[in-house]
């Protein structure tokens, strides 16, 4: 099954603020690799990797698309992410099973505000990265201002590999400081043909000056450099790729290259650096892995000859194929048909495939390395892990984030409640950020998500599914509780059965942790009981924080802690021990000062000057703490913080008040008192 080695493999994201050039870049990279023969673009729809029609008409990404090409000998998996904050599970669940990363900035826009969530999260998954400054043939295009940004507004260390020459009309081509070199690309082949020159002699003593900064920079990172350019003063082209690419891969520098991808120039040189600094499999720490039998943690090595591991990031229905599921293969080889486990039960992979936007491509397996798909199995959910059953082992989880907003969605007809529910229940196994619970007080199907766009689009798909006519109701805030001390509780529990008595005694403490979003549960205390009584006293805590005690709502930030456990008649009573935890935990969430708290926002509105007055008199409005203004280009960028309660219909209101010549983009911050 397998045709190139795992150290020729490179399983990258590409990921971006909104309208940075993201799915451009990810087209004329298929393109320019021969994958494709024909020249996507999102401003007409026929982007490739933006294929689902909700893409088509807003022009924006809204689910990650996988893809592969070749390049140089190796192959090149792609996901291509949203760059919008409302599908920011797309980005979080595609980042996980990641090696590498190409982030996206507008050469004029620069680091904007969902870039930097992105880069946050790929912070968080130790994900190595390179950045290409894209629209280098836009007016305005600074990339001295974005290589800025991206060292203060990131704390990234970027190291420029090229040097622009000219921008906006007036943008020509790329200097190589590796190499020194001056590329031009012509423009009647769409960037096909391009050619190494000499650098112009204006040019040349910036250039120099540049490579000079490049080397010193690499000197003080590398020790093995240093040696080489102390004892030579000068390093070939290859000792300097070399260098690069170990620095990058330890996460000290960020290789950074320019061009343009409407106008087909800086392709080629993007993706040499991606096969040259972005790391294999091969380069990376194994994932952690539990032993499912005994509960220890084991070592996965990325060959096909180990035991099988692969982690399901993506669900998905197709309307040919049923249920895909998008798994990446961390150890060992799979084959199709063969049986394997998967959410702690026996399956039969009966179709594996390998994803080219929305074409299933079957395929005989899939190795170590691979992302792939497997089509028609019913009951997987994002987070599973398949392995086999002699050695089954469990990777960790794919985090998803607390829904902030919701609507009440009900048929227009109430024959139509069935089929309403059936669909709604599909598109939440599908999204991890969705959440679908009945409203206790009015009977109706609440509906959560990270936004109105998300949510938006949600019931755009679901009356196509269902061919159902909804009512929606009204955006409203998804509130939670918290706590405003640290405080601990205990309760007793006791039941007879069969004239023997049961019991548990059980005591939880808890104190609010600033800025965690939900919530954690430690049971080290009663690491003396069984892995099943531990999970019995998590549910329970986890039952009582779900509910809240204050307004019956989700807690969040809050640590929760078992401090003493006593057991009677059997530990293995599950029951009690679940039931004497949550009369715990809510005993001590009471005494810690509960209240509830309402998602703040973080909020970037950009517009023309002439509009600021406007921009700023409708924040106030708004309940808007402005944090500051910046200039950029022709515009400025106010940044804010605002109750989310009070930014509902905000992008009709701001396009209404600027003439549509204002944008905004706003991104979760944290829960605030009411």
């Amino acid at each position: 099954m397998r045709t190139t080695p795992v150290e020729k493999y490179r399983n990258i994201g590409i990921t971006a603020h909104i309208d940075a050039g993201k799915t451009t870049t990810t087209e004329r990279i298929l393109f320019i690799s021969g994958v494709s023969e024909r020249l996507g673009e999102v401003h007409e729809g026929t982007a490739i990797m933006d294929y689902m029609e909700e893409e088509q008409s807003r022009g924006i990404t809204i689910t990650a698309a996988a893809t592969t090409c070749y390049w140089g000998g190796s192959r090149i998996n792609i996901i291509d992410t949203p760059g919008h904050v409302d599908f920011t599970i797309e980005v979080e669940r595609s980042l996980r099973v990641l090696d590498g990363a190409l982030a996206v900035f507008c050469a004029v826009g620069g680091v904007e505000s969902q870039a930097e969530a992105v880069w946050r999260q790929a912070d968080k998954y130790k994900v190595p990265r390179i950045a290409f400054v894209n629209k280098m043939d836009r007016e305005g295009a600074d990339y001295q201002k974005v290589v800025g940004e991206i060292r203060e507004n990131l704390g990234a260390n970027p190291l420029p590999v090229q040097l622009p020459v000219g921008a906006g009309r007036g943008f020509k081509g790329i200097i190589d400081l590796v190499t020194l070199s001056f590329l031009t690309w012509d423009e009647k082949s769409l960037g096909m043909r391009w050619k190494e020159g000499e650098i112009p002699e204006e040019m040349r003593d910036e250039a120099e000056m540049a490579r000079e900064e490049l080397l010193d920079a690499l000197a003080e990172l590398d020790e093995p450099f240093f040696e080489e350019y102390l004892e030579r003063g000068e390093v070939e082209a290859g000792s300097i790729i070399e260098a690069l690419r170990r620095t990058t891969l330890r996460l000290e520098a960020v290789p950074v290259l320019f061009g343009s991808a409407f106008k087909n120039k800086g392709i080629q040189p993007l993706l040499d650096a991606i096969v040259r600094y972005l790391p294999s499999p091969a380069d990376l720490p194994p994932p952690k892995a539990v032993l499912v039998q005994t509960g220890r943690e084991t070592t996965l090595r990325p060959d096909d000859g180990e035991p099988l591991s692969a982690l399901i990031f993506k669900v998905m229905a197709d309307p040919a194929l049923g249920k895909l599921s998008w798994f990446r293969v961390y150890s060992g080889a799979v084959a199709s048909g063969e049986e394997v486990m998967a959410g702690g039960r026996k399956i039969r992979l009966s179709q594996i495939v390998r994803m080219h936007a929305n074409e299933a491509i079957p395929v005989k397996g899939a190795v170590a390395g691979d992302i792939a798909a497997v089509a028609g199995v019913e009951g997987l959910a994002t987070g599973d892990t398949i392995s086999r059953e002699t050695a089954e082992v469990a990777l960790e989880r794919v985090e998803s984030p607390r829904t902030v907003v919701s609507v009440a969605v009900e048929p227009k007809a109430e024959a139509d409640r069935e089929i309403l529910e059936k669909i709604l229940s599909e598109l939440v196994a599908e999204d991890p950020s969705l959440t679908m619970r009945l409203d206790a007080e009015t009977g109706q199907i609440l509906l959560g998500g990270m936004g109105e766009l998300h949510l938006e689009v949600v019931i755009e798909r679901l009356e196509k599914k269902s061919r159902v006519e909804a009512v929606v109701g009204k955006p409203r805030v998804e509130r939670r509780e918290t706590i405003g001390r640290e405080a601990e509780g205990e309760a007793k529990f006791e039941r007879s059965a069969g004239g023997e008595t049961f019991g548990a005694e059980v005591k939880v403490s808890v104190k609010p942790v600033e800025g965690r979003a939900g919530w954690s549960i430690e049971t080290r205390a009663a690491n003396e009981l069984t892995a099943k009584a531990r999970e019995a006293l998590a549910a329970g805590i986890s039952e009582a924080l779900e509910r809240g005690v204050a307004e019956n709502l989700p807690m969040t930030g809050v640590e929760a802690k078992v401090t003493a456990v006593k057991t009677w008649g059997s530990e293995e009573d599950s029951g009690s021990l679940t039931v004497a935890a949550k009369m715990a935990a809510e005993n001590a969430l009471k005494a810690a000062g509960p209240h509830a708290v309402e998602p703040y926002m973080d909020l970037e509105v950009t517009g023309p000057e002439e509009a600021i007055g406007e921009i700023l008199s409708d924040l106030s409005a708004r309940k808007a703490r402005i944090g500051g203004m910046d200039q950029r280009a022709d515009s400025r960028v106010i940044r804010a913080q605002a109750p989310l309660s009070a930014l509902f219909g905000y992008a009709t209101s701001l396009r209404s008040r600027t003439k549509g010549r204002a944008t905004y983009c706003m991104q979760f911050r944290r829960y605030k008192e009411i």
